[in-house]
């Protein structure tokens, strides 16, 4: 079978601000918002606790538009899985995202999947600390190339040392990264990437 994929990256939340009334209405209706110091919430017990929907004074959060979000996208595209590549410091608040759809009986409820990964602080350039995929791969070229300059002695003729680089800058990130565990936070290492001794790619 064919798998359509869609990816909604170009709706931020401005774009579902306006939905929020709407909301609010289908919200107050399914009778599972209950009053707590002023503000409206969903009260999910003792695991999951009480979540925030409206503030005391009437304003969205960040849990109202991700449930507009999903609303929109199941009645605009129908889609089987909604995946949600997110740190996985956000594994609560998808629990309570989805226990809420439950309630509501919303069929978000079995179509997101929270697709967790860990930080990797330590994966920047030297420029800064964020970092764009090119820039990385740009890097991970430069630093293969004089790790293999510098590493490597017996270096044979004729061979295109900055094909070379390319292609253990890309393996030795993809390597490293593969060989620890997505869900926990890691400490990105160039030296250890690009190591020619031992486990590295």
């Amino acid at each position: 079978r064919r798998l359509g994929v869609r990816f909604d990256h170009h709706n931020g939340e401005a774009f579902y601000r306006d939905m929020i009334p709407e909301v609010e209405e289908w919200l107050r209706a399914s009778g599972i918002l209950e009053d707590s110091k002023g503000a409206l919430g969903v009260n999910l017990g003792e695991d999951l606790g009480f979540v925030r929907i409206f503030t005391e004074d009437g304003r969205s959060l960040y849990m109202t538009r991700e449930i507009a979000t999903a609303r929109y996208r199941c009645e605009k595209f129908k889609p089987a899985k909604i995946l949600h590549v997110v740190a996985a410091q956000q594994e609560l608040h998808f629990r309570q995202f989805v226990e809420i759809m439950k309630l509501l009986k919303h069929p978000a409820a079995d179509a997101v999947v929270h697709v967790a990964y860990g930080y990797v602080p330590g994966m920047k350039t030297r420029q800064g600390s964020a970092v764009g995929l090119s820039e990385l791969l740009d890097e991970a070229r430069e630093r293969a190339l004089v790790a293999y300059r510098e590493e490597v002695t017996k270096r044979p003729e004729g061979v295109d040392e900055n094909e070379i680089a390319e292609k253990v800058g890309v393996g030795a990130i993809i390597f490293y990264l593969l060989n620890h565990s997505k869900n926990k936070d890691l400490q990105f290492s160039w030296r250890e990437a690009l190591n020619f001794q031992g486990d590295s790619g």
